[in-house]
């Protein structure tokens, strides 16, 4: 089961995740906004947000909207972002050894996002 928040309505800024973890099958994702869920309108800017690790994946430095599917099952879930209203200013994933990705967002398997309004400036993987 997911849950469901109507609106937010935040500034991001300097907001921080780093995983240490010794195994490459962790991941680390989100620095501001982890979303399984629903979310009806994110309205906001994001600044020097970051996600980081030494030996796992990390994936959208500002959001990251999960989708998800069990194969072969009538239960589907995604996350949902209706609209995406803000600017997104030097937002960052890295990762020392594994993939990366989404400076700013990053949508994943069958997650939706509706609309996004903003300016994407020097934000990087």
């Amino acid at each position: 089961m997911t849950g469901k928040i109507n609106n937010i309505n935040a500034d991001f800024i300097g907001n921080s995740v780093k995983s240490t973890a010794q195994s490459s099958s962790m991941f680390v994702r989100g620095g501001s906004i982890y979303n399984a869920g629903e979310i009806g309108a994110v309205k906001g800017n994001f600044k020097n947000n970051s996600i980081s690790s030494d030996k796992s994946r990390a994936y959208g430095g500002a959001i990251y909207n999960q989708g998800y599917r069990t194969s072969g099952s009538a239960t589907e879930g995604r996350g949902k972002i209706g609209s995406i209203t803000g600017n997104f200013t030097g937002n960052s994933s890295s990762s020392v050894s594994e993939k990366t990705g989404g400076g700013a967002i990053y949508n994943w398997h069958y997650a939706d996002i509706g609309k996004i309004n903003g300016n994407f400036t020097k934000n990087y993987t």
